[in-house]
């Protein structure tokens, strides 16, 4: 693929990268859930449409065997780090709401405000932990769009001395 074609590929990944960081900052500030899961799922749905020419180009990188090394070979050093510094922002984000909440999501039953369980309920929330959590749920998927987002715009930025020449 010639340097015009990268370069569209990593811009429009690093549309989807800062449209993921204004969701998660967004988050913050009492939005309307219901029209930001639907954002949510409008960016992960570009993600996978981004990500598909990548691993089209480059099938060997869905080998699980030492994967990041082999996708930051040839990039700049600060990449490999970048990455390894947002998983552990991902892993934080996943982490924090199961010891919170012992593994219960926020859910809406017959107008109570439930943490539920696999079925069982844990406990019965107010209406703003209710928001609270479902805010944190928004800020857990934004992270990992984020994150998401990030490789695909390094691959098509940095190219790489093994693929094909631009």
């Amino acid at each position: 693929m010639n340097i015009i074609g990268r370069r569209c590929f990593a811009l429009l990944s690093a549309c989807g990268l800062v449209a993921s960081a204004f969701v998660y900052v967004e988050s913050f500030y009492l939005p309307n859930i219901e029209n930001m899961n639907r954002l949510l799922i409008r960016i992960g749905i570009g993600l996978v449409l981004i990500t598909i020419p990548m691993l089209a180009f480059e099938p060997s990188l869905l080998t699980r065997t030492d994967f990041l090394k082999k996708f930051t070979r040839d990039m700049p050093s600060w990449v490999r780090p970048y990455l390894i510094l947002l998983g552990l922002v991902v892993v934080a984000h996943i982490a924090w709401p199961l010891v919170q909440n012992g593994g219960g999501v926020p859910v809406l039953k017959d107008g109570q405000y439930l943490l539920n369980d696999h079925g069982r309920i844990l406990k019965m929330l107010t209406e703003t932990e209710y928001l609270t959590l479902k805010e944190d749920d928004v800020r857990l998927h934004a992270v990992m769009l984020i994150a998401g987002y990030s490789m695909p715009m390094f691959y098509w930025w940095f190219p790489r001395s093994d693929r094909e020449a631009d």
